[in-house]
């Protein structure tokens, strides 16, 4: 089986990050690794550490750009991770 990774690249919409969290939440299979690759000002850890079952690594990128926030998302990957996308912090993940 898989190990899975998402990178996330989020900049100023909280409200949007939430939503995405809590549709990954309820998955029936949750991803092994989720990187939260924030450039908001004011930065928005608080989002991501109100999902502890969901194994996030955030990470900081400022001044942000997608480019840098994906490279910086991808450089995060653990070793035991074999399948690894990004995805947009707005989706909303049907069950």
């Amino acid at each position: 089986m898989h190990s899975i990774a998402f990178v996330v690249p989020t900049k100023d919409r909280p409200d949007d990050l939430r939503k995405m969290l809590q549709s990954l939440a309820v998955q029936t299979r949750l991803p092994d690794q989720l990187i939260i690759v924030d450039g908001s000002d004011p930065p928005i850890k608080q989002v991501t550490d109100s999902f502890p079952q969901l194994n996030i690594d955030y990470v900081r990128v400022f001044p942000p750009s997608l480019a840098a926030q994906r490279n910086a998302g991808m450089r995060q990957l653990r070793p035991e991770i074999t399948l690894a996308g990004y995805l947009d912090d707005d989706v909303v993940v049907e069950p």
